[in-house]
Formats: C-alpha cells, structure tokens, sequence
C-alpha cells in the first residue's frame, strides 16, 4: 500500500506540473521556474519508468501521464533551445504512441508535426519533410483532406518548401491548404487569407527567378558574342 500511495503522489505531480508547464509562458521573470519544472517533471518521469515488484500498479510506458510528460518534456526543452534534447523526448513520446494508440492516431500525428517542425528548425529537411508527409497523410486518411488540422499540415510543408525555394511545391501544397480551408472555415478566415497571400508572394519569387534567369542567358550570349 505504501508503494502503491507513493506512486499516485508522483502521479500527481506529474499532472500538476504538466497543467503548470503548459499554461505558463515562458518569459525572463519565470524562466528560471520553468526550467526548474522541466527538471522535476523530468526527474519524476523516471521515478515512473523504474521496474517496481508491485503487481498492484504495474509501470508502463503507455500510461497517459507518461505519455503527456514525454511531450510536454519535447516542448519545454525546444522552448529553451535545446534542440538535440528535445528530439530525444520528442521520438521517446512518438514511439510511445505509436505502440499505445497506432501509427495513424491524431496523438500520434501530433507528435510527429512537433517532432517535423523541430527537425525543421535543426535544419535536418529530408528527414522533416519525411515527417510532413507522413502526418499530411494520416491526417487526411483520418480527417479528411478538407479538415483544418489537415490544412496545417500542409501549410507548414508549403512553409518548408518556400524556404527552400522549392517553390512549385510550396505553392502545389497552399492551394491544398487553402482549397481545405475555404471549405471548411470559410474564404475571409484567417487561415484562408494567410495562404492567399503566400501563394502571391510565392509566385512573385517564381517571376523574379524566371526574369534572374533570362537575364543571365542574356549576358551569357552577349558575353560569348564579344568574344567569338
């Protein structure tokens, strides 16, 4: 009983910081507490982890307080910058439900947005787009393509790809994004709004490389004629 009464006190400070961590927002006055929770929570997540004899309580990794934490740890860690760290909790958490819920569960998807956005910001692009895709994908077939959850995803791929400067791409994917949006929000949303203007500014990128590159066959044609 006494192991069973100190687990659910650490169960329960678990959920009170997770309420805390993710409610509060990080500014210089607090930012010494917030790490502070981020080190508990962290320490408290493996107190969960360890092998106990107690067959009343059994450990697991799927517990939904486990699984909170391990993304709540993944948001905490990317908000300080630590992006390495964060990655690490964030594919902890993504593995943890893909076991408990399957590959192609909204938690799961969620995880693995969190987990492309942060590659994204490391500059690991192959591997995040990878992960776009995968969530464009289950979203659709679990959503639909016109649901604004779906739409996000999209959007943050066309994101992606604008700063690549791949983009055809990037305009292919927020046409997706605003097709799903105006059907489901409306044409004066926000979101409906916000893809019409990069799809303008994209394709104002796509005239200025075309006219870039007629400009420099130019040169190059003029270049050979002065010397032939």
């Amino acid at each position: 009983m006494q192991g069973l009464k100190s687990r659910q006190i650490v169960y329960s400070s678990i959920k009170n910081l997770l309420s805390f961590s993710k409610l509060t927002d990080v500014t210089v006055s607090n930012f010494e507490t917030y790490c502070t929770v981020v080190v508990v929570i962290r320490q408290l997540l493996a107190m969960t982890s360890r092998k106990r004899q107690s067959k009343v309580v059994p450990t697991t990794a799927s517990s939904p307080l486990t699984l909170t934490a391990l993304s709540t740890l993944g948001e905490a860690l990317k908000e300080q910058g630590k992006f390495n760290e964060a990655a690490e909790f964030y594919r902890k958490s993504l593995m943890s439900k893909e076991k408990a819920f399957g590959v192609d569960h909204p938690a799961t998807l969620e995880v693995v947005q969190s987990l492309a956005l942060l590659l994204e910001i490391k500059r690991n692009f192959d591997e995040s787009e990878e992960l776009f895709k995968r969530c464009l994908e289950g979203r659709k077939k679990m959503l639909g393509v016109k649901d604004p959850i779906t739409c996000e995803c999209a959007f943050n791929l066309a994101e992606m790809y604008r700063k690549l400067n791949r983009l055809d791409m990037a305009v292919d994917m927020y046409n997706f994004a605003l097709e799903g949006y105006t059907a489901s929000l409306g044409p004066e949303h926000q979101n409906s709004l916000v893809c019409l203007s990069r799809i303008a500014t994209v394709q104002a990128q796509q005239v200025d490389c075309l006219t870039y590159a007629q400009v420099s066959i130019q040169s190059i044609n003029i270049y050979n004629c002065t010397i032939s």
